[in-house]
């Protein structure tokens, strides 16, 4: 009896397994992401599936940490990148951030409201002022709308942004050290302290000043 013929392919290629990424290889992944590249283009760059270079739990907050970091402006800052955030910031205390200490971090931006509040007027919030902005920026577009004169509606709305101009100034302000805030407490909870060390010579005296007394 012949030996069977080994069974024909269903057509259907298996599904490609889905491994777990090193820290060096998502940093590549996020840079290609940063340039533009889609995900599947991705995928297919490093020879992965596409699930593989997704990361649900930890892009949200990453994206968030980067939002604070362009908000606080400056050098290092203002252009802040993904792959940044995860080689150079997380690179810099150790381990690599865990989704948790993420969420974290986020959990911490909120706390600072009631930080950068006006210390004489509490009722002075991110919050309020953004509400506020946003009110004179309709009430000039609705004067805009409704006013056939053009010039007198451009008056209208260069007026109200000379008079709202100090608390947008104070906004950015506020939006600035909330982020700094947030950044900071966030490390100092992350890295722990180092020891000072021992005070060697008041040691030193304290065992002299033993063998003095028992003589």
């Amino acid at each position: 009896m012949p030996p069977k013929r080994p069974a024909a392919p269903s057509g259907s290629t298996p599904k490609r397994a889905r491994r777990v990424l090193t820290l060096n290889e998502k940093n590549e992944v996020l840079k290609q992401l940063d340039s533009g590249m889609s995900y599947a283009a991705v995928g297919r760059h490093f020879g992965l599936n596409e699930s593989s270079v997704r990361f649900p739990t930890a892009e949200p907050q990453l994206r968030n940490i980067i939002t604070m970091a362009n908000e606080v402006g400056g050098e290092g800052f203002s252009d802040l990148t993904a792959a940044e955030v995860q080689e150079e910031l997380l690179g810099n205390v150790g381990d690599p951030f865990t989704s948790d200490e993420l969420e974290q971090l986020v959990e911490l931006q909120d706390e600072t409201d009631d930080e950068v509040s006006d210390d004489e007027n509490k009722n002075l919030t991110l919050d309020n002022l953004g509400e506020v902005i946003r009110m004179s920026k309709a009430l000039s577009a609705r004067l805009y709308d409704i006013d056939p004169s053009l010039d007198r509606s451009l008056k209208a709305k260069r007026a109200i942004e000379n008079v709202m101009l100090p608390y947008v100034e104070l906004q950015g302000e506020m939006r600035s050290k909330k982020a700094q805030t947030t950044i900071t407490n966030f490390f100092s909870r992350r890295v722990p302290a180092i020891a000072e060390p021992a005070d060697t010579s008041q040691q030193q005296q304290d065992v002299e000043a033993a063998g003095t007394s028992q003589q």
